[in-house]
């Protein structure tokens, strides 16, 4: 039998698949049997580089206003710079465990470290820590004892925590914090 028909929707439905080009405010997405994606666009161009078969869809949403197109970007955040006795907060995301489900999975939840703060040596040696010493985390006025790990590769001035882990209350990720040794 055939299928179902929906009155409601511009979309027709078939068991047969539809051999024709759709029309061009329907395309989701350019690809053709045979073709490489970047190269099934041109079967739906009227030339190479040219305008869609059966017109160009939606609307222009940004026009031009005196010859140039309007900047939305104007903005540029300052550049980076070390503070002292100040460390930029960022989110540190685990390949196990820092995913919004995956700490409620019994054995992603026992695979997953234990959350902790990473440091630069050049950091650590600030502050007087060593590898896994306990530190003092002061954001946002509060306070928390996490383990450290040292990386060499982590740039100064930048403390990575533990995002997503059981037991680690969410931080305001990009914000300036204070670091002590307990």
């Amino acid at each position: 039998p055939k299928a179902m028909q929906d009155e409601d929707s511009p979309l027709n439905f078939t068991m047969e698949g539809y051999k024709g080009l759709p029309p061009s405010s329907m395309i989701p997405f350019f690809w053709s049997p045979g073709w490489n994606s970047v190269q099934s666009v041109t079967k739906y161009q009227d030339e190479p580089g040219g305008h869609l078969r059966g017109g160009d869809p939606g609307v222009k949403l940004f026009k031009e206003k005196n010859g140039a197109f309007p900047s939305f970007f104007k903005d540029i955040p300052e550049a980076f710079v070390v503070r002292t006795k100040n460390w930029l907060l960022l989110p540190q995301h685990h390949a196990l465990g820092s995913g919004e489900l995956s700490i409620y999975t019994k054995a992603i939840d026992e695979l997953s470290p234990k959350p902790f703060v990473t440091l630069s040596s050049h950091d650590a040696k600030e502050i007087g820590a060593e590898n896994d010493s306990m530190i003092k985390l002061i954001a946002d006025k509060k306070e928390y004892t996490l383990p450290l790990k040292i990386n060499k590769e982590l740039s100064n001035g930048v403390a990575l925590a533990s995002a997503g882990l059981r037991g680690m209350m969410a931080m305001s990720w990009g914000t300036w914090v204070r670091i002590e040794k307990v």
